[in-house]
């Protein structure tokens, strides 16, 4: 199962506007993060679990985008956002 909270995100926009600025800004941030500290992941089409496991063995730094992902989990600061 892929994509299932892209209609999500896209509900932000219509919804909360706020809210849909806050989690862009969060997202480029932690892309930043990600290019700082080198963190490449080749990713077929949506960037989920599946693509993590078979983009493993080529990617560089893979394992630091857990604590990155933990760090810039999004629905949990936007929880508090709400």
């Amino acid at each position: 199962m892929s994509n299932i909270i892209e209609p999500i995100e896209f509900s932000f926009m219509f919804i909360s506007p706020m809210l849909y600025f806050v989690h862009s800004i969060l997202a480029g941030i932690a892309g930043i993060v990600a290019y700082f500290l080198n963190i490449r992941l080749d990713f077929s089409f949506s960037a989920n679990i599946s693509d993590y496991i078979l983009g493993f063995n080529i990617g560089n730094n893979v394992l630091l985008i857990i604590p990155v992902e933990i760090v810039f989990s999004f629905f949990t600061i936007l929880r508090f956002i709400i």
